[in-house]
């Protein structure tokens, strides 16, 4: 489904966003069901939904956020 890089976003009319790896959505289930990747509320609706690639270079700042070492001791 889709190329290995890319996301979904989904917005509601209340203004819930979801972001997602489309990689992460397994398009196998009851075959005539589909798959849920997102359930609002009952007064609430998927308004919006968009297919991306975010290929924006990645920061110094982003890169360390996403490192699994703590951050150094303060003092």
């Amino acid at each position: 489904m889709g190329r290995e890089d890319e996301e979904m976003m989904l917005i509601t009319q209340e203004g819930t966003i979801l972001r997602t790896e489309v990689s992460s959505v397994n398009r196998y289930r009851r075959a005539s069901r589909g798959v849920t990747v997102m359930k609002p509320t009952d007064d609430d609706r998927i308004v919006s939904i968009a297919v991306f690639v975010d290929d924006r270079p990645v920061q110094e700042d982003d890169a360390e956020a996403d490192s699994t070492e703590p951050p150094p001791a303060a003092g």
